[in-house]
Formats: C-alpha cells, structure tokens, sequence
C-alpha cells in the first residue's frame, strides 16, 4: 500500500482490481457520497459535526466544512448546490465550492435525507415546536422558502422519492404517500406496511413489505401498486400560491384525508414475490442480541439519546421496521428494489434476487445469490443484510455488512469479482467514472476501478437527487481524467483488513464512548434529560 495526499492506494491481490481508502477522523458510519464535476461530496458520520468535498480520482480532501449540528446525512447535488441535513435538526443548502447558501432549523431527529428536483429540496421532519407531527416539505433550493408542507405520520425512510412530478415517500410505520409535487396536493396514501423507500416505474410503485404470517412467521415481500393518474391535479407546472394557515407558523399546509375514488384509482396491491426465510433484519428482538445493536447505544448515547425520542414514535416504528434507535433508523434503507429492463432486483437478508416482471408476474426468481455463502456469521455480531443494489447495464454492485462488495452479472446472477473491505458496508456504494465508492460503518471511503467504463452513472444515492433508482437521462457527465496506471510497487491484499475492520465496529462487550466525542456530550445532555423523561407514543 502506499498513500498519496492521505488516500492510501492498493491493488486486490484476489481481484486484480486498485483503487484508495480514505479513512475519515471520526471513524463513525459513513452514508452514500454524492458525486458532481469530479469530486464526491460526504457526511464525516453519525454523530459528527463535519462534511467534505474529495477529489474523485485521487480521494484527498478539496474542503471541509463544520456543521452547526451533528449526523450529517448522504447529500444530493443539482445546479452546483447541494443538499443535507443533520440528524440533529438542520436542513442545509452549499455550494459545491462549500459555501453556505442557507440553512433551517426543522425538529428533531431528522432520520432520512433531502431530495432535490427542478430547483426545490424535498425533506421530512418533526414540528417539535409546533403541533409535534410530521411533516413532508418542499423548500425552493436557492432561498429556502418554504413553498408547501404536507403532515405524514412517522419519519421517512431513506428518502423522499420525485418522480413524475410527484413525490411518494414510505413512513416508518409502514404508510406511503403519493402528493403532487408542485403544490403538495395529496394523491393517494395506502398503509402499504413498507419496508422500504419506493421505486416508481410507468405509475407502478414497487416496495419491499413487512408480512406477519400467523403460521410461518415473519417474512418479507416485495409488492406493486398499481394507480390511475389523477384527473384533477396537476403534476407539472409552477407552484401555486397556498394559503397560509396561521396555527402553524404561516406555513402552506394540508391536511391527510382519506383517498379520493374521484382522483386516483388505486388498485390493490400485488404480491410479487415473498421470502421464503425468516426475516431477521425487520426482527427487534433478534437485533437486540447483536454487537451491531449495542453499537447502535453507543452511538446514540454520544449524541444524548439514552432512550429513544418521543418524536421518532419508536414504539410504532421498532414493531413494524425492528428499529429503537436513532443511529439505525439514520442508515436504515430496507430491502429497496430496483427495476431494470422488466426485472426486478432486490436483497432481503442474506439473498440478492432477480425476479422476472413479464405478464404481470413474479412468483419465481430468475435466479438468486447467497451474499454470505463465503461470511464468518456463526458469532453474534451482526443480522446479515445488504445495501440496496445498484443496476447499471449488465452489473449489479451490492454490498454487505459482512465487509463484502460484489460485482455480479445482472442476467445470470454470476460473480464477476468480489472484494473484501473488511469494514461493514451498509450504505448503497455509488458508481462514477469507472469507479465504485463504497462508503463503511466504521468510517472509511473505499474507491475501486472497476476497467469499464460502462459503470458510470450512479451519482448518489437512489441513482440520482430525485432518487429515482434510474439512470438514464439523468445528468450530464462531468469529465474526469482517466484512471493512471498503477505503480510498481503498489501491490496490497485488502485481506489482511478483515480482522481489524469487523472487530473496530462489532466490538463485544461494553466499552465507554470515545474520547474525540466526550466533548460533544455537554451541548447533548439537556435534550437527554429531556428523553429520559418523555413517553414515547
């Protein structure tokens, strides 16, 4: 190995493939860097008060800027701005050069990320200081200005979805909704028991789903949901003027209502294809028994959380999504599928599967791979799971907690490499320029060369600022100077970080918090007061 301008570079001895690792300061959970005009743009973790801009190709850091508060989320960028929020209350707006444009206090936590779409930023948060509901809101991208806001019952997950000109977004207890995007009009809403963020494709809404079955016991699905465009509102077009509801601040909101048979026609949803295997990752109980879990406390009690906020409905959310903690519901991103060219590609627990789309129908995968087949499992460290795949072309990218990335072939299912970080991955990696960038637990950036250049084109998370899951058309690619050749003397296995990786964030056993973060305790300590004594509804 050798390091250049703090990226250390490696060749895989088993793969053959190069590339660099940065390990950012803090060493918390990393979520998925966006990426524009040749740099990647990041949170420095849960927990942390920092976000950066690197350099694409070489991975040194172009700049840094301090967050007013802590646990900045994955960003999204369009026309030169980009996006995040912090778990701690704010949504804020830079440029890519890292200068403040503005920012909004919005509750707290905030445990899912913006959404940008034709010069506007989609984000939901808790009123703490208001009637304390939650909130779906769509701010202009260059002033702030609150344009709409919509009341929705829990936390987003993941993300807000535009597609279309609507936004759909899946609650954390398991409700999605559908508004118009221009006004936030509601369209429809279903309790669909969502598991995930959905992926709309030709008006048909895809999600994973939570199924309580009396006599197999918990399992998962992946579902449709079919709908009618509506009749009278307006996807596209300028916003319109809304009137302004002086009980909540003189802010444009709307109220949630039952669906309208004469707007939309909703079909009923459609069972793709259901797990067969218990489903351990939605499971409280079996998380509770894991290091994973006890990482979780840790990291929540860094930032004064000692017991769950009554703002996150916990109650509601840990029985439908097996998630108490507000560390894990900020990287919790379910078992999302992707449509590509009539297939539908999506892993629950261990399993990546391909299912078939034709004629309506699933029922049986084209072919599915054990992403742990080859993973040291037999300890209690952690529930096996994967990131969201990412589908370009012929290769879908997917990684594990298990510290595996994989190259698999879309249409047969065959592993074309695998790499071994040896850090847990649990955010989606994105693919630019050649490259995957594969985001760790434990705080580290990995960039390996794939040699197609094909693999280009997956910018952020969810593909793109709208999260779509689609590529095409998207955006406009910004030249990047071509991968160089490896030196001679950089020849490193990325075995050899097995050990160290895992054990850094699945440590058994207590341990007190980290010393770097003793100091950002203090400012915490009165909003844990505060949980302590709230009844979580």
């Amino acid at each position: 190995m050798t390091r250049k301008n703090g990226a250390e570079k490696f060749v895989d001895r088993v793969s053959g493939l190069r590339g660099w690792k940065v390990r950012l300061p803090a060493g918390r959970p990393l979520a998925t860097p966006a990426i524009a005009n040749g740099r990647l743009f990041l949170g420095g973790g849960f927990g942390t008060y920092e976000f950066y801009a690197l350099d694409a190709v070489e991975g040194h850091i172009v700049w840094q800027h301090h967050t007013r508060d802590d646990g900045p989320t994955a960003a999204v960028v369009e026309d030169g701005l980009l996006a995040y929020n912090t778990e701690s209350c704010t949504l804020e707006v830079l440029t890519v050069e890292g200068k403040s444009v503005w920012r909004q206090w919005l509750g707290d936590p905030l445990m899912s990320m913006p959404a940008i779409c034709g010069g506007r930023v989609y984000m939901a948060y808790p009123d703490s200081r208001g009637d304390h509901r939650h909130y779906l809101a769509c701010f202009e991208l260059r002033s702030g200005k609150v344009i709409w806001r919509h009341p929705i019952t829990c936390d987003v997950i993941t993300a807000p979805i535009i597609q279309d000109g609507l936004v759909y977004a899946s609650c954390m207890d398991g409700t999605v909704f559908c508004l118009a995007a221009d006004n936030g009009e509601r369209i429809w809403q279903r309790d669909m028991r969502a598991t995930s963020a959905p992926t709309v494709v030709a008006g048909e809404v895809f999600v994973s789903q939570r199924h309580d079955d009396p006599g197999r016991g918990l399992r998962e699905r992946w579902v449709r949901q079919r709908y009618a465009p509506p009749k009278n509102v307006s996807a596209q077009g300028p916003a319109q003027q809304r009137k302004k509801d002086k009980a909540v601040g003189q802010q444009p909101t709307q109220r949630i209502t039952e669906t309208d048979p004469e707007t939309t026609e909703l079909s009923l949803t459609e069972v793709l294809y259901e797990c067969p295997e218990f489903c351990a990752h939605l499971d409280l109980d079996t998380k509770r028994q894991t290091a994973e879990y006890r990482q979780y406390m840790v990291m929540d009690t860094l930032v004064g959380f000692s017991v769950g906020p009554a703002a996150a409905k916990f109650s509601r959310v840990g029985k439908h999504l097996g998630v108490d903690r507000v560390s894990a519901a900020w990287g919790f991103q379910g078992s999302r599928p992707c449509v590509y060219q009539g297939r539908l590609y999506a892993a629950s627990g261990r399993y990546l599967r391909c299912l078939p789309l034709h004629d309506g129908k699933a029922n049986k995968p084209l072919w599915q791979f054990d992403l742990y087949r080859d993973a040291d499992i037999a300890s209690a460290r952690f529930v096996p799971t994967a990131t969201p795949p990412v589908v370009l072309h012929d290769h879908v990218f997917i990684g594990t907690v298990a510290g595996d990335l994989f190259c698999i072939h879309a249409d047969t299912g065959e592993v074309l490499w695998r790499v071994q970080v040896g850090e847990p991955i649990s955010y989606q990696p994105a693919v630019a320029y050649g490259r995957v960038y594969v985001p760790t637990a434990s705080g580290s950036l990995y960039a390996i060369e794939t040699g197609s250049g094909g693999d280009d084109g997956w910018y952020m998370w969810g593909a793109n600022a709208a999260h779509t899951n689609a590529v095409e058309g998207q955006f406009e690619r910004s030249h990047v100077p071509q991968c160089p050749p490896a030196p001679p003397d950089v020849q490193f296995g990325l075995e050899s970080l097995l050990e160290a990786g895992l054990a850094r964030l699945f440590r058994s056993g207590d341990r007190g918090p980290d010393e770097e973060f003793e100091e950002q305790l203090a400012p915490k300590r009165e909003r844990n007061l505060l949980n302590a004594h709230a009844h979580t509804p």
